[in-house]
């Protein structure tokens, strides 16, 4: 009787040796790691809408900051965090590495959704509420947009997310 086929003993074992690649392949990958990358693509790509929405709205009321860029406080040392004006946040606090000044609440940008500037307001990718955890600082004519908390990535370093321009 010649039979083709695997004994139990067999499927077993290859069941094993699959499941042991399998887990190899998982901490080679190292989900964490690229989920946390993915999540600072994300804030990257925030951090460069936000900008363009901005840069934009004040190119078109030339370079006035009456109208849609009024919730932006002109105080150097002044960073404020990026709401949505669905309410207050508090005045002071720490955005990352950046102090928030007691002078300075929250930027509402939601006016630069009404007017067509922004899609939508965004908001950290583990941000929940009002906070942002993005902020905004203008000085000297020169608007810097960045992230509150960047996640450490794979190397070790955590990056800098942020844009001037």
């Amino acid at each position: 009787m010649n039979q083709w086929g695997f004994t139990v003993v067999e499927g077993l074992i290859v069941i094993a040796i699959i499941a042991i690649l399998a887990a190899v392949a998982f901490v080679a990958i190292d989900p964490a790691a690229r989920f946390a990358e993915s999540r600072n693509d994300q804030r990257w790509t925030d951090v460069s809408l936000l900008m363009e929405g901005i840069q934009k709205a004040f190119r078109e009321t030339n370079r006035e900051r009456s109208g849609v860029l009024q919730s932006i406080d002109t105080d150097s040392e002044s960073v404020q965090i990026i709401t949505n004006g669905s309410g207050e946040l508090p005045c002071d606090g720490v955005c990352g590495t950046e102090t928030i000044r007691a002078t300075a609440c929250g930027a509402d940008l939601s006016v630069l959704v009404e007017q067509g500037y922004l899609p939508h307001v965004p908001a950290d990718p583990r941000a929940s509420g009002l906070d942002s955890q993005y902020f905004i600082n203008y000085d000297a004519g020169m608007f810097t947009v960045g992230a509150c908390a960047p996640e450490q990535e794979k190397d070790g370093a955590t990056p800098t997310i942020r844009v001037s321009r």
